[in-house]
C-alpha cells in the first residue's frame, strides 16, 4: 500500500459488524468443546471464532476484522481458561493461560491483516474503477467531440452546399432574366410578347398559370391577353387586379392578410390571386400581371415580380408602338383602311390561297360619285370627311373575313374570300344602298353621297391580281358611264376588257 492511500483507508466509513454478536454464543459453545479437548487450549475457540472474524474482515475491512478478532480472542481466552482451569497440572502451569492468548493473537492478526488486504484490494479496484470511469469519460468526450466535429463539418458542408446551390440558382436566375430581356426586346409582335411574359412568370416565379391583362382606357376594363384566354374582360376597379392598377403598386396575398382595409379585395376576385403587378411604362398603366400561385421564397417574390412586370411593360409598349407603326405603314392615314401597297400584297396572298384551295374569290371596286364637287363646294375638309365616312361605312358593313383598302384618291376596293361573283354583287349593292341612304352632315350642311361599284371574281374574270383589278375597274367605268350610283359586274367568261362588261341593275342584285 502506498503512503498516500492510508488516509483513504483511515477515512473509510466504519460500521459495527453484525458478526461481532456471534462471538459470545460461539464462546459459550466453545467451552464444552475445550473441556473435551485439553491437549491444545484455545484451539476450538479459535476454530469457531475464525469464521465470523474472516467474514467481518471481508465485509467491513480491517477495522471490523480487528474488532471482531479482538472480541473473539477475548471470548476464546475466557472460554479456554474456564474450561481448563484446574484441570492441568497445577495452577502454576502457564500453558493453559498463554496458549489461548496465542490463539487469540492469531485470530486478531487474521482479522486485521485479512481486512487490511481486502481494503487494499478494494482501494485498488476503486482506483481502477475510477481510472476506467475516467477513460470512459475521456472516450465519451472524444466521441462527443468527434460527433460534434462531424456534425459541425456536416453542417458546414450543408451550408456550403446551400450557398453553392443558391449561387447556382442566382446565376441561373440572372441568366433567365437576361434571356427574358433579350427575348422580349427582340420580339415586337404582341402575341409573342404575351407568350414570353407568361413563360417568364412560370419560370422565374414558379407560377403554374399566370395571366396577363391589358387596360382598355376608355371602358376601364382589363382585357385578358393570356394565350388561350384572349378577350376575356375583367373590371379594372375591383379585386387585387384593380387595386394594382389604381395604386400602381405590387400587391400580394400576404399584404391583404396583414391589412384589414384590404380584406375584401380577395372576395371580389374570381381567381384567388397570390400577387398582382401593374405593367408601368413611365406614368402610364398598360395592364397588370396576375400570379395565381407562388412556389418561391416570399422575400424573392416582390423583386422578381417587379423585374418581370418591368420587362413586360417595356415589351408591351414596344409591341404597341411597333403595331402602330405597322398600321401606319400599311394603312391609309386618312381613312384607316389598307393602303394601295398593302392591298396589292394581301390580294396576291389571298388569290394564291384561293388558287390552292379551289375556292372562289371576288373583288369590288368603288368610286365616290362627283367627289370633286365636295372639295370645290365645301372645301377639302369636307372631302376628307366624306372619304372617312365612306371608309367607316365599308368597315362596318363588310364581312370580317374581307379586307378593304383605299385604292387611290376617292377609289375604294374590297376583297371577299370564298365569295362568288353573284354574292359579291350582292355585297356591293348592300354598300351602295347603305351609302345612298346614309345621312351625312358637315358643319351643319347635309351632304348627299353616292358611289359606283364594279365587281369581278376569280376564276371567271382572271386568275392573277392584275386581271381581276382590270376587270373590276372596267366594270366600275361602265357603271359610272351608265349613270353612276349603280353596280356593274364583269361579263362571265370574258377577258378583262371594258367593252365586254355588262351592267347589272340594282334590283337584280337583291334576288
Amino acid at each position: 500500500m502506498q503512503p498516500d492511500e492510508l488516509p483513504k483507508l483511515a477515512t473509510r466509513e466504519f460500521h459495527v459488524p453484525v458478526y461481532l454478536y456471534l462471538t459470545v454464543p460461539l464462546a459459550v459453545l466453545a467451552a464444552p468443546l475445550e473441556m473435551a479437548l485439553t491437549s491444545c487450549p484455545g484451539q476450538m475457540g479459535f476454530v469457531l471464532m475464525l469464521l465470523p472474524t474472516l467474514m467481518a474482515a471481508f465485509d467491513g475491512g480491517y477495522r471490523s476484522g480487528f474488532l471482531t478478532g479482538l472480541v473473539g480472542a477475548v471470548c476464546l481466552c475466557l472460554a479456554a481458561w474456564f474450561a481448563n482451569w484446574g484441570r492441568v497440572a497445577g495452577v502454576s502451569n502457564l500453558i493453559p493461560v498463554l496458549l489461548p492468548v496465542v490463539w487469540g493473537s492469531v485470530l486478531v492478526g487474521c482479522g486485521f491483516w485479512l481486512g487490511r488486504c481486502l481494503d487494499v484490494v478494494r482501494h485498488r479496484s476503486e482506483v481502477l474503477q475510477e481510472q476506467c470511469d475516467e477513460h470512459e469519460r475521456s472516450i465519451y468526450q472524444l466521441y462527443k467531440d468527434s460527433t460534434e466535429m462531424a456534425a459541425a463539418a456536416e453542417q458546414e458542408r450543408l451550408r456550403r452546399q446551400q450557398m453553392e446551390t443558391q449561387r447556382l440558382e442566382f446565376s441561373r436566375l440572372l441568366l433567365n432574366i437576361q434571356t427574358l430581356g433579350r427575348e422580349l426586346s427582340g420580339n415586337l409582335e404582341m402575341k409573342a410578347v404575351f407568350r414570353l411574359v407568361i413563360e417568364a412568370a412560370k419560370k422565374l416565379l414558379k407560377s403554374p398559370q399566370p395571366r396577363i391583362f391589358l387596360l382598355h382606357a376608355p371602358s376601364r376594363e382589363l382585357v385578358e391577353q393570356t394565350p388561350g384566354r384572349e378577350g376575356e374582360l375583367v373590371a379594372a376597379d375591383r379585386g387585387m387586379l384593380g387595386w394594382a392598377v389604381r395604386h400602381r403598386q405590387i400587391i400580394t396575398a400576404e399584404d391583404v392578410a396583414k391589412n384589414h382595409a384590404l380584406a375584401d379585395l380577395r372576395a371580389q376576385d374570381v381567381v384567388p390571386w397570390q400577387a398582382c403587378a401593374p405593367l408601368l411604362f413611365g406614368n402610364q398603366v398598360l395592364g397588370v400581371l396576375g400570379i395565381d400561385a407562388i412556389e418561391r421564397r416570399q422575400d424573392d417574390v416582390d423583386r422578381l415580380l417587379y423585374i418581370v412586370a418591368s420587362f413586360s411593360a417595356v415589351a408591351v409598349n414596344n409591341g404597341r408602338m411597333f403595331q402602330t407603326a405597322q398600321d401606319q405603314a400599311r394603312c391609309d392615314g386618312l381613312t384607316g383602311l389598307l393602303n394601295h401597297a398593302t392591298f396589292q400584297s394581301r390580294l396576291a396572298a389571298m388569290l394564291a390561297e384561293a388558287t390552292q384551295s379551289g375556292e372562289p374569290l371576288a373583288l369590288v371596286m368603288s368610286d365616290v360619285d362627283h367627289f370633286k364637287k365636295f372639295n370645290d363646294t365645301h372645301g377639302h375638309q369636307a372631302g376628307d370627311y366624306v372619304l372617312k365616312s365612306v371608309a367607316a361605312l365599308w368597315h362596318r358593313l363588310i364581312p370580317q373575313s374581307a379586307i378593304a383598302a383605299r385604292y387611290g384618291g376617292e377609289e375604294f376596293v374590297c376583297v371577299f374570300p370564298a365569295t362568288t361573283l353573284e354574292d359579291a354583287a350582292g355585297h356591293a349593292e348592300t354598300l351602295r344602298f347603305a351609302l345612298e341612304n346614309e345621312a351625312f352632315e358637315f358643319d351643319g350642311t347635309p351632304l348627299k353621297v353616292a358611289a359606283s361599284f364594279g365587281v369581278a371574281a376569280f376564276p371567271v374574270n382572271g386568275d392573277v391580281p392584275a386581271h381581276l383589278i382590270r376587270a373590276a375597274d372596267g366594270a366600275l367605268y361602265v357603271a359610272k358611264r351608265g349613270g353612276r350610283n349603280r353596280v356593274a359586274v364583269a361579263a362571265l367568261g370574258a377577258p378583262p376588257d371594258i367593252r365586254r362588261t355588262e351592267i347589272v341593275p340594282a334590283h337584280l342584285q337583291l334576288r
